[in-house]
């Protein structure tokens, strides 16, 4: 597995009103991984519908009754 370090203009690039296509392309494919890094780094619990995407995390689905 690669590990990144996002740099903060890449962050401000998609939050952008037209972030780079070509980053919006390249965080789609890294998307969910990007998020359980975090999270696993930062000891933080993961707040997603998408439960079989952080297996193995902590996570709390606000959407499940």
């Amino acid at each position: 597995m690669t590990r990144y370090l996002l740099d903060t203009n890449i962050i401000s690039n998609v939050t952008k009103p037209a972030p780079s296509a070509a980053l919006l392309a390249w965080m789609e494919e890294q998307a969910d991984m990007i998020i359980a890094a975090a999270a696993e780094a930062n000891s933080c619990v993961v707040v997603t519908d998408n439960e079989k995407d952080f297996a193995g995390l902590k996570f709390v689905n606000p959407l499940r009754a």
